[in-house]
């Protein structure tokens, strides 16, 4: 009886956290406005084309794309909040359903069956990741910067899903190279690591199999991989090879490979100390409750070759190794450590590993870790993700209020036929959103974007 109580709470409380996430993430969606950059894209989507603003953008500062083209689609034909509202569900979906199949695919092998509240824990995995972001503006709600990052995460999260799909047809290639175009032609930084991770999975499959070599190379996994791998090699090396990355790179230091390596340790070393640990609170509450997934695991036919100090040992070091491995592109390219936006892998690997370490220890000391610390932990982030929907309401508001006010304010301006510069009232503070605030230089970037986005005869500033 009190075994089905704690279920029942558990459960209760999970579906709380999940609701009071999603509530949140809701309201974020609603009061996002275009900023920075955004500005620019939109304005040269519906000034070029959709293929033309690309083409433009690939020449003259980043070939990417996968990215352009589903950005300049998005802005050319639809209205600004039904894009990132829109843009924002879509994101959190297929990363959410993601993350079920590949739980569900790793489980299948493993155990007889899903574990009770499988979804919600993924939900739960998503809030861990969200708040484990480096910079939640850029990576969830900048939508230039999201849909090189984020999605190109998701994409590839698909791809090994499609990877690990027993059928080896036409279609599933298809979607393969849709998944992988996209995150190799979307972010060249994120784009490195994932063809990284795909030589040595290969490598890794050569390895266990090297006494049967006739057998691997009848496996699905293996031709899917092989063909992925070899195609988004060539891709990418003929993005960084493109004009646009070479012009970006000529405004920079040139770094030469030792430079980069050192640039990378430097990097790592600064997240390591400076960083993750500011993320590390956030991370500890939404993994705790994993503790409950492990018990579950206990009574659920699984195999727990998986949960064992060696494997915790090397998962760890894995991480530590993808993390620096990471950091390389970005530090190639910026010949300095890249934008918070660039470490969205980071986050996620991070927020893997903390959930990974929560359901080891559910699994390994389930009869010594009572079932109050799960729910503790639980009752805990509904508490944080109330006090976090409040104040986050509070402030989002006013910034999306004062940003309509503002563009109202000189599309009105311009209609009268203004000509010399004004200034601005300063926005207030924009929360989880990248700021689209603008500078005291007319000159400065933000300031022409947001004049060519709303075709202003005079230029804005703000004091």
């Amino acid at each position: 009886m009190q075994h089905l109580s704690y279920n029942k709470l558990h459960r209760y409380l999970l579906l709380l956290s999940n609701t009071l996430f999603i509530l949140l993430y809701l309201i974020l969606l609603y009061f996002n406005r275009y900023s920075s950059d955004d500005h620019f894209f939109v304005y040269d989507a519906k000034a070029r084309g959709v293929i033309g603003a690309a083409l433009f953008t690939a020449q003259t500062w980043t070939p990417r794309p996968a990215e352009m083209l589903l950005y300049n689609m998005l802005t050319r034909y639809l209205p600004e909040q039904i894009v990132l509202i829109g843009y924002g569900l879509s994101v959190m979906f297929l990363l959410i359903a993601a993350l079920y199949r590949l739980i569900f695919l790793l489980i299948k092998k493993t155990a007889a069956q899903l574990p009770e509240y499988s979804l919600q824990y993924v939900v739960l995995l998503c809030c861990s990741f969200f708040f484990s972001s480096f910079s939640i503006g850029e990576t969830w709600f900048w939508l230039c910067s999201s849909a090189g990052y984020l999605f190109s995460l998701v994409s590839f999260l698909w791809g090994i899903i499609f990877i690990l799909n027993k059928k080896n047809n036409f279609t599933v290639y298809l979607l393969l190279l849709l998944c992988f175009g996209y995150t190799i032609g979307a972010a060249e930084t994120f784009a490195a690591t994932t063809i990284f991770i795909c030589w040595v999975t290969l490598f890794i499959y050569i390895y266990i199999y090297r006494s049967s070599l006739s057998k691997l190379v009848e496996l699905p996994s293996f031709k899917k991989l092989l063909f992925i791998s070899s195609l988004s090699s060539i891709a990418l090396l003929i993005i960084y090879s493109g004009q646009g990355t070479q012009f970006r790179r000529s405004l920079l230091t040139q770094a030469g490979f030792f430079d980069t390596l050192y640039i990378s340790a430097k990097t790592m070393a600064w997240l390591l100390l400076k960083r993750i640990p500011f993320q590390i609170p956030y991370v500890l509450l939404f993994s705790a409750p994993f503790i409950g997934l492990g018990k579950q695991l206990v009574g659920n036919g699984f195999t727990p070759a998986i949960f064992t100090k060696r494997n915790l040992f090397l998962i760890c070091i894995t991480f530590l190794f993808l993390m620096y491995i990471s950091l390389i592109p970005a530090s190639y390219i910026m010949s300095d450590r890249g934008p918070d936006r660039s470490l969205t892998i980071i986050a996620f690997l991070l927020t893997l590993l903390f959930a990974y370490i929560f359901t080891f220890l559910g699994y390994k000391y389930h009869d010594r870790i009572g079932n109050s610390v799960t729910s503790a932990a639980l009752i805990l982030s509904s508490g944080m993700l109330i006090y976090t929907t409040i104040q986050q309401y509070s402030i989002v508001e006013q910034y999306s209020s004062e940003v309509d006010k503002r563009i109202e304010l000189v599309l009105k301006e311009n209609k009268k036929g203004r000509t010399e510069p004004m200034e601005l009232k300063p926005l207030p503070p924009s929360g989880y959103y990248y700021s689209t605030e603008l500078s005291a230089d007319t000159t400065f970037y933000k300031n022409t974007f947001f004049k060519q986005h709303y075709g202003l005869n005079f230029s804005c500033y703000v004091k």
